[in-house]
């Protein structure tokens, strides 16, 4: 009876190990289709906006899905993130969702809000979940998933300068320079939230710190993309958050140092790309950030 006991352990064994392989393949593939909605057209027959709302949701539910499966696979029980009233008002809350979008104009559209709605709050559940469990691997993961994005996105814009100088057309539209998003207030809003985490390596003291480097030269474009787009709201907010963390410890101090040190050499990357290049070259500048009247 002992071989057999042992041969079913060692056959549960590659089991488990088969299932924590297919979800950790499963897990970066969605990932990496998050990294990448922003800067592939996926469904080239679909509108920005929609493809959006159909890889965010799709997203979202895989990675619930595939949080779920983990869980109980290992027989590992979740934290409780809320108490029972808590859970009772979210549900009312989305039940009041629901019932708003079968009344709607445009149902299809609200209960895609809806969706996204709840989407978010399940992956505030996966990733508070899993940091609690598994501590800062999670952190390094969503991390690189985050410079994934913005390297993509940098790119980007680096090759559509690179085609507005070398084309020959004698005109650079600046708002071109950031595509992939309807309005460059929301490529703006994006850049409030993602150039904070960018410093994350140059803060960091352990393996992170590998890659201070690289995050610095990302701090950079994504200044200098922030400033071509004119979003004033996003130098207004970082702004503010500077200044507030320089009282709050050596560690905000630092972080403020950092970022204001990134956005000044994005200024000067900005004037030499965007004023003094297409000046030399005789190119004229449309939606020049220093143009519009609220930053002239």
């Amino acid at each position: 009876m002992a071989p057999m006991n042992a041969a079913s352990s060692s056959a549960v064994t590659r089991e488990e190990r088969s299932l924590a392989v297919s979800l950790a393949v499963f897990l970066c593939a969605t990932l990496a289709l998050i990294a990448t909605l922003p800067i592939v057209a996926w469904l080239p027959y679909t509108t920005w906006h929609d493809q959006q709302r159909i890889g965010q949701v799709f997203a979202m539910a895989a990675a619930m899905i595939a949080a779920t499966v983990a869980y109980r696979s290992g027989g590992i029980r979740p934290p409780s993130l809320l108490r029972k009233g808590d859970r009772r008002l979210l549900t009312l809350v989305i039940s009041a969702g629901v019932v708003s979008a079968c009344l709607s104009p445009q149902p299809l559209w609200g209960f895609a809000e809806v969706a996204l709605g709840v989407g978010s709050l399940g992956v505030g559940w996966v990733v508070a979940s899993a940091r609690r469990l598994y501590g800062s691997k999670v952190d390094r993961v969503l991390i690189g998933a985050l410079f994934f994005t913005c390297a993509g996105m940098m790119v980007r814009f680096g090759a559509a300068y690179l085609s507005a100088i070398i084309g020959g057309q004698g005109v650079l539209d600046a708002w071109l320079l950031v595509d992939g998003f309807s309005n460059p207030r929301f490529y703006g809003q994006f850049l409030t939230l993602a150039i904070p985490m960018l410093l994350v390596p140059l803060m960091a003291a352990g393996e992170l710190r590998r890659h201070a480097l690289v995050a610095g030269l990302l701090a950079l474009l994504a200044w200098t993309v922030a400033i071509t787009s004119g979003t004033r709201g996003t130098w207004l907010g970082l702004a503010v958050a500077a200044f507030l963390l320089a009282w709050t410890g050596r560690s905000g101090r630092r972080w403020a140092g950092l970022q204001v040190a990134s956005a000044l050499a994005g200024v000067a990357l900005f004037w030499l790309a965007l004023t003094l290049i297409p000046d030399a070259l005789g190119i004229r500048i449309e939606h020049h950030a220093a143009s519009r009247a609220t930053a002239s």
